[in-house]
């Protein structure tokens, strides 16, 4: 599905539509809610910077990879890495307001979202090509080293991560963890580093 909405490209796959569908009809916790609101939260704090840096977005893409926003070229490092900051920085401040409601009225939701928010902010800075932490490992190491070099130890770190957190995620399962969420994000950041690559 496209669509344009205040001159930004929407694009929206019908598999993500499916996929989010399904996942909140079968969510009985709420945490799915409370997930889809943590990844808006997200996004909003890279749009929020890239305004504030007068780099409208072109395109908002909504697919089974995850979220992408696409602008015009950003002038420098500096400002790209600004921009993948605020995601990751927009989840840990609604953390904490999220524990300071939790403070006041002891309600476990808000200390569940508060949580979820951490984790979303967390994930997106590990040094993955296609997360925030990536793309700010890349812009840092593309200001410090030549093209040929950084692209080898973006790739290199990036399977590393990835192969890692999926390794991890098999072991949790072997020791008697009935909880795949660990392999499942492995799982994703492989994909997504294959993808990217």
């Amino acid at each position: 599905m496209k669509f344009k909405l205040f001159g930004v490209n929407f694009y929206i796959s019908v598999l993500f539509c499916v996929l989010l569908t399904f996942l909140l009809i079968v969510d009985v916790t709420g945490f799915m809610s409370m997930s889809l609101f943590a990844v808006l939260t997200h996004e909003l704090g890279h749009l929020i910077m890239m305004h504030k840096l007068r780099c409208c977005p072109r395109q908002v893409s909504l697919t089974t990879y995850g979220v992408g926003i696409t602008g015009p070229c950003v002038a420098n490092k500096r400002d790209e890495i600004k921009i993948a900051m605020l995601g990751p920085i927009a989840n840990f401040l609604m953390t904490a307001l999220f524990l300071v409601l939790h403070f006041f009225t002891n309600d476990e939701m808000c200390l569940v979202a508060a949580v979820i928010q951490t984790i979303v902010g967390a994930v997106n800075l590990l040094p993955v090509r296609g997360l925030d932490g990536g793309t700010v490992l890349f812009d840092v190491l593309s200001m410090h080293i030549c093209e040929s070099k950084f692209n080898f130890i973006m790739t290199i770190i990036s399977l590393f991560v990835s192969v890692g957190m999926t390794a991890l995620g098999v072991t949790v399962l072997f020791i008697g963890q009935a909880n795949p969420s660990l392999l499942l994000l492995g799982i994703y950041l492989v994909v997504l580093n294959i993808v990217k690559v």
